[in-house]
């Protein structure tokens, strides 16, 4: 049986899918060597005008899929949504962990950023496959 014949299995695989791409993601930022344009957008903002990552990666998050509802002139999934409150909850949630640091030394700090590119791969390939909807910034490389 596939996990998209059992309804609570999906939701199941699509959280610890984006508990994972969320931990990639904190991974990438503490490295502090680079992050992908989307998380230094919510860095920048955050430094800006405060708040935390997490709750700017929730309101450009929520802001795009929006902007995707009005120009495909339909609602989003329901995933979409709960992925993208998930996704910044679970940001702010893995940065507050005090072990989590900057490593000293720069192949450490590569070792880190590396790790995360491959946990957040594994993430979004798990919340994806789940089915129950990708958000607008994930969902451009699937058509």
């Amino acid at each position: 049986m596939a996990h998209n014949d059992i309804p609570w299995l999906r939701w199941d695989i699509a959280f610890f899918g984006l508990l994972a791409m969320s931990f990639g993601i904190v991974l990438t930022i503490t490295a502090d060597i680079g992050c992908v344009p989307w998380d230094m957008l919510h860095i920048g903002w955050q430094r800006q005008f405060g708040l935390t990552i997490g709750a700017w990666s929730i309101i450009v998050g929520l802001i795009v899929l929006a902007a995707s509802s009005l120009l495909v002139k339909r609602p989003s999934r329901l995933g979409a949504f709960l992925n993208i409150v998930t996704v910044g909850i679970l940001i702010d949630g893995w940065m507050i962990i005090p072990y989590l640091k900057t490593p000293e030394w720069p192949l450490e700090q590569y070792a880190m950023v590396m790790s995360g590119i491959i946990v957040i791969s594994y993430g979004m390939r798990l919340y994806i496959s789940a089915g129950v909807g990708a958000d607008p910034r994930d969902s451009s490389m699937l058509t």
